[in-house]
């Protein structure tokens, strides 16, 4: 279930970014929403004026992180939490009860949340950053703690980076 939560918040993160109106859409209509304390951390530093394409772009960007993070198994428990928090949010406060269907990802978070199954698929690298430490070898720790995060945006975060950049979307 985590890797299937995971892999939905991660592909809906993109489509927002890629369907940017239709998410804009939504903040034209409850732009209470844009008022976020969290929207407004991300929004530090750009120009007032694209406010609402920030919100756009923080909150898929969000969800595409939520989602691989799930998806991996790093922090499971905390980002659960952290989503239902937000979906709960979403649901209760910004949206109505218009959004009642947030309850089965809540539920599913939940879940995954109270799960005593929960596995980690970066195990393999945290064996190999103890058996490091336990050597004294500072450069193997220092190389496993800077190479798989680095590989693993190069490989997950640039390339849908580029395609969504040269794509063509003024079809939506």
């Amino acid at each position: 279930m985590r890797r299937i939560l995971g892999l939905s918040f991660f592909v809906l993160g993109w489509l927002k970014i890629w369907n940017h109106d239709l998410i804009a859409g939504v903040a034209d209509n409850y732009p209470a929403v844009m008022q976020d304390p969290l929207v407004n951390f991300f929004a530090i530093g750009t120009d007032p004026q694209y406010r609402r394409e920030c919100w756009v772009v923080s909150f898929g960007m969000a969800e595409v992180l939520s989602g691989f993070l799930l998806m991996i198994g790093v922090f499971t428990r905390v980002w659960s939490l952290l989503m239902v928090f937000v979906m709960t949010k979403l649901m209760l406060i910004d949206f109505g009860w218009v959004e009642i269907p947030h309850i089965y990802l809540i539920g599913a978070l939940l879940s995954v949340i109270f799960s005593n199954q929960l596995t980690n698929e970066l195990s393999s690298f945290e064996a190999a950053q103890e058996q490091a430490r336990r050597r004294g070898d500072m450069l193997a720790r220092f190389a496993l703690m800077i190479v798989p995060p680095v590989a693993l945006a190069v490989l997950v975060i640039f390339p849908l980076l580029e395609l969504l950049t040269h794509a063509n979307r003024s079809g939506l």
